[in-house]
C-alpha cells in the first residue's frame, strides 16, 4: 500500500487536493477490481 501523505486534517485540504485524493482512491480501486479474479456481483 502506498502512502499519499495525508498528514493534515481533511478540513485543511483545498478542493483541488481533495479531488486528487478521490481520484487516487477511485483509480486504485478500479485497478484492483480489474485484476481481481472475484467479481463483486
Amino acid at each position: 500500500m502506498a502512502s499519499i501523505g495525508m498528514q493534515r486534517p481533511l478540513a485543511d485540504y483545498s478542493k483541488e487536493e481533495v479531488l486528487i485524493l478521490v481520484e487516487v482512491v477511485i483509480t486504485a480501486y478500479q485497478e484492483f477490481m480489474v485484476n481481481s479474479k472475484e467479481i463483486p456481483f
